[in-house]
């Protein structure tokens, strides 16, 4: 009966209206040991609002750890300071590249070399080996710099001979026939003695560890940090001998450069090659006369970044008279440079080409040497 009420009442239509006296339903009581739900109920569990700040300070650290340990270090320009850094720093240098100069005007020429290069700075050696090539003149040649000497060989002079023969005269072709036969795939030695300006203890370059030091690559670091000279124009992915790398386009800001090139002068290992004599390397004046020449230049330099090492550099220079295109890459090959056990030495060789050269000599070791020609 009571069941069959309840249903009438609410059942019942503008014929019968609701009490105007009556009370909305109470909301339900939550026990605050059931937990609270939204944001106060959060506020007012402790142990939940630890666990999620802690993520929050983990997750904001992450984020600081990844800036100073990811982004930042591969940021473009600080992959090229390390790349460079790296590279100061390696003890054998390996790498092939070319180099072309042109002359413009009536009797324009081009000059194009060839060269594999490696080097071993802690023993202080280097070999190159050069292809030259002139108006169809090949000229292969390869210079050892080791034990305070230099070695140079010449494999084949062949076109140097026809030329001779076809500007000069059969005259000239057959002294150059003569020269070849005397200098072709033989070493030749120019000795401590003719080059003493290099081995001195005062200079060294050719009889010293040349390797930077820690202290010379910091402070060169430290004077680019003050004046960072080189601009990264653009960048693009790029593929070298099968590596991925970045490839970057750099421009120099000059102001920056003499900055730079004028504190670079103070630095012990610029001393030292100005202790050498001939012309002193002076970065600010480089710099100067780089910003009053009309010369345009283009520097790309490719990187591994994940690495942090430079893969490849190129450099193109243009003025009114002549252009300029150069290009090096590294790479991995061993280096082995050891001193040839067959040279000649050069004034013995002058000796024996005294005669042909129109001084007076023999053919031995000892003899008169035309003095003009050393």
């Amino acid at each position: 009966m009571q069941e069959d009420q309840t249903n009438n009442t609410s059942g019942s239509s503008g014929d019968n209206p609701a009490p105007q006296d009556a009370q909305p339903a109470a909301s339900p009581v939550v026990s605050p040991k059931a937990g609270g739900s939204g944001l106060s109920g959060l506020l007012k569990n402790k142990k939940k609002l630890g666990i999620i700040g802690g993520i929050i300070v983990l997750l904001i650290a992450i984020g600081v750890a990844a800036y100073y340990l990811v982004y930042l270090p591969n940021t473009p320009q600080n992959v090229l300071k390390k790349s460079a850094a790296n590279t100061l720093k390696l003890q054998q240098v390996s790498g092939k590249g070319s180099a072309s100069v042109t002359s413009k005007g009536k009797q324009s020429s081009t000059v194009v070399i060839g060269y594999d290069i490696q080097s071993d700075i802690v023993k202080n050696a280097t070999n190159a080996k050069l292809d030259v090539a002139f108006n169809g003149v090949k000229v292969p040649l390869e210079v050892r710099a080791i034990d305070k000497a230099i070695y140079l060989k010449f494999s084949d002079l062949s076109t140097v001979q026809a030329l001779a023969t076809g500007y000069m005269g059969p005259e000239s072709g057959a002294f150059m026939g003569q020269l070849g036969k005397q200098i072709t795939n033989k070493w030749i030695e120019i000795d401590e003695s003719l080059v003493k300006n290099y081995t001195s203890d005062k200079c060294s370059l050719l009889s010293d560890n040349n390797q930077l030091s820690e202290k010379d690559i910091n402070q060169i670091i430290s004077l680019y940090d003050k004046n960072t000279f080189i601009d990264i124009n653009k960048t693009a992915k790029d593929t070298v001998d099968g590596r991925k790398v970045t490839k970057a386009e750099l421009g120099i800001n000059k102001d920056k450069a003499k900055a730079f090139g004028k504190d670079f002068e103070q630095l012990d290992m610029v001393k030292k090659l100005n202790s050498c004599g001939g012309d002193k390397v002076t970065g600010s004046d480089s710099a100067k006369k780089a910003d009053n020449s009309k010369t345009s230049y283009e520097f790309t330099v490719w990187l591994d970044a994940s690495k942090k090492e430079i893969v490849k550099v190129a450099i193109k220079a243009n003025d009114d008279t002549t252009s300029l295109s150069a290009d090096f890459t590294f790479n991995k090959d061993k280096v082995d440079i050891q001193k040839p056990t067959d040279a000649m030495p050069a004034m013995q060789l002058l000796g024996q080409l005294a005669p042909l050269l129109g001084g007076t000599g023999t053919t031995g070791t000892g003899g008169t040497v035309n003095q003009s020609l050393l």
